[in-house]
């Protein structure tokens, strides 16, 4: 540990003023020296991946922005038709099999929660559907504060993924939900604090199922979705009183 800090410090004084990324560092050393820091493992264009790492990244909430700033890794949204088929020559990185939706669960996480945002894919090759996902991600500011609000219910192992991501930029207050599922999942969202004037969609379009207090959504396998809360309230009162609840359907 002595020899990792003594390292790291070097490098610290050397980068000076500069970003300092911990790319997939040991934790502990790096805490007081380094600005960002790898919360997950690397990512490949596979649904496996995305799962685990928005867990990994979920999961270490309490660190973004207290100790250092969260990093979920790349944005990767290509699948096997985006690449050159001469570059697929390292193992998982190459030929993936994601669908559009999945590719955008992972940019939706990213989008918000994931630190810097860097893409590893090969934008002249990436098609259009594609690059549109890139292109909604970085339009939105990184969340100063997050958590998951079904900490409790999941995290079992390293596929058992977050529902429910809340969290906070400058533009306001986020929920964005997934379905991780093979089936469709209902969530229902009660306690919703009374200063919440709305609730609206990726399309700034309110929804119309929102009634004070609740609200209930569903999604297909495999999607996200984000939404932004609207009114005088605070993260604080969201985090406390929204009440997750779930339903699997086969």
């Amino acid at each position: 540990m002595e020899r990792t800090r003594a390292g790291l410090k070097a490098m610290r004084e050397g980068i000076g003023d500069a970003f300092f990324l911990g790319c997939s560092s040991v934790f502990g050393p790096t805490f007081g020296l380094v600005d960002g820091l790898r919360t997950g493992s690397d990512i490949s264009p596979t649904m496996d991946f995305y799962r685990t790492r928005c867990l990994q990244n979920g999961g270490n909430f309490y660190l973004n922005k207290n100790i250092v700033q969260n990093d979920a890794d790349y944005l990767v949204l290509r699948n096997k038709f985006d690449e050159d088929p001469d570059d697929a020559k390292v193992g998982n990185k190459f030929g993936g099999t994601t669908s559009l939706a999945e590719a955008k669960m992972w940019a939706d996480y990213v989008a918000l929660f994931g630190g810097i945002k860097v893409s590893s894919d090969n934008l002249v090759l990436l098609r259009d559907e594609r690059k549109e996902l890139l292109r909604n991600a970085l339009s939105y500011k990184t969340c100063d504060r997050f958590i998951p609000l079904d900490l409790w219910d999941h995290a079992k192992d390293k596929e058992d993924a977050f529902n429910i991501m809340l969290g906070e930029n400058e533009d306001g207050i986020y929920l964005v939900l997934f379905n991780w599922e093979e089936g469709p999942l209902e969530i229902s969202l009660s306690g919703l604090p009374d200063q919440i004037d709305s609730i609206s969609d990726e399309k700034n379009e309110t929804l119309d199922n929102y009634r004070k207090g609740q609200v209930t959504l569903a999604l297909a396998s495999h999607t996200s979705k984000i939404l932004k809360i609207n009114g005088e309230v605070s993260f604080d009162q969201c985090r406390k009183s929204i009440k997750p609840t779930f339903k699997s359907f086969p």
